[in-house]
Formats: structure tokens, C-alpha cells, sequence
């Protein structure tokens, strides 16, 4: 092999182990897991979880809302913001469809 070809093969390697890397940008971006049911826990105490355990959308909509006195987003807003994020890309099953596997 020459050189430029050898150059290129790892090249294209590199770059195929970029592209997993950048399919878990969500676990990256989660730094501290729970730390936003603990804040919600702290606030609101059982008012903030539905009856499931997840945490009540008004109450991540308030928290993301919030700002410091210099005016930029706690990190408490930037998780909840997350959450909000994260739950819209979640997808979910439709009510009265079957699935055709079975």
C-alpha cells in the first residue's frame, strides 16, 4: 500500500468512530443522573411526580422558566429545558394499533 492509501484507511476509520460517538450525545450531555428529580424532590416534595413516578410538565415548564439575577438559566432551567427536549423525542404507541408481528 502507499502512503496516501494507508493515510486515507485510517481516515475513514476515524471517522466511522466519530459517527458512534455522536449517536449518544444524550449521555453526554446528561453529566449528573437524577439530579433534576432530586431538585424537583426538594421543591415540591410527592406534588411534583404524577402517580407513574415521572415528573409533572408544569412543573419542568416553572423550573425552566428560571433565571439567576445576572439573568442566565440555572442549571436546574437547563435540565428541565432537557427533559422537556428529550420528551418530545420520545415516541409513543398509538392507541388501538396492533402490531402486524404477532
Amino acid at each position: 500500500m502507499k502512503r496516501k492509501e494507508i493515510f486515507r484507511a485510517k481516515n475513514e476509520i476515524i471517522g466511522s468512530d466519530k459517527m458512534s460517538q455522536d449517536e449518544k450525545w444524550i449521555q453526554k450531555a446528561v453529566k449528573k443522573k437524577g439530579a433534576l428529580r432530586q431538585d424537583v424532590r426538594q421543591r415540591y416534595g410527592d406534588k411534583g411526580f404524577t402517580q407513574k413516578g415521572t415528573i409533572r410538565q408544569d412543573k419542568l415548564e416553572h423550573i425552566s422558566k428560571e433565571k439567576t439575577k445576572a439573568g442566565k438559566p440555572t442549571k436546574a432551567s437547563r435540565r428541565a429545558r432537557l427533559a422537556l427536549t428529550l420528551g418530545k423525542l420520545r415516541k409513543k404507541k398509538k392507541k388501538g394499533k396492533k402490531s402486524r408481528y404477532k
